[in-house]
């Protein structure tokens, strides 16, 4: 098969493990925002600490909203249709440029920025790229962690029939 045509593994998409990665993208989002500062966004508007903390926690809401609402969707496409890798990159991709958009508008009519509207959007852009994708790759590779692990163990419980196992264990 293409690529492109392959079924996305079933932990991607599972309920339970799109509910983690949801709220660990937001808690790591927003807990990378204001600790690391990213970017030098401290010093792009005259604000306090507690007002970048509280205007910080209200960008992450939003984007965990435009997130949320993407991933309904997804559910709803699976009903009717197989979910593909590509579907799901284009749906990531999605997530991100929706995301660059509302915080450029917010950028341009809020706080009433100079620049026009697809710089701001394309920095957007790349800083939303980056605070997503960074949970959405550890997540990903833990759930395929617990994939192979969960399919191991069944593999040892089938194989082992009662006998001792033919595995031997290693620790660490």
């Amino acid at each position: 098969m293409a690529g492109e045509r392959r079924k996305i593994p079933g932990f991607f998409i599972n309920k339970r493990n799109t509910i983690v990665q949801i709220v660990f993208t937001t808690l790591f989002a927003f807990v990378f925002i204001n600790i690391y500062k990213p970017f030098g966004s401290e010093r792009w508007y005259n604000i306090t600490q507690l007002q970048f903390f509280l205007f910080s926690g209200l960008l992450v809401i939003q984007g965990m909203v435009i997130v949320l609402l993407s991933r309904i969707i997804m559910f709803q496409v699976k009903k009717w249709r197989t979910i593909t890798i590509r579907y799901y990159a284009v749906m990531i991709a999605m997530e991100i440029i929706v995301m660059a958009a509302f915080y450029a508008t917010y950028e341009k009519l809020i706080i009433k920025d100079d620049r026009i509207f697809i710089d701001l959007w394309y920095v957007a852009g790349g800083n939303t790229a980056l605070i997503l994708l960074i949970p959405y790759l550890i997540s990903s590779l833990y759930f395929a962690w617990q994939d192979k692990k969960h399919n191991l163990e069944k593999l040892i419980k089938e194989k082992g029939g009662g006998e001792q196992s033919q595995f031997i264990p290693f620790s660490d």
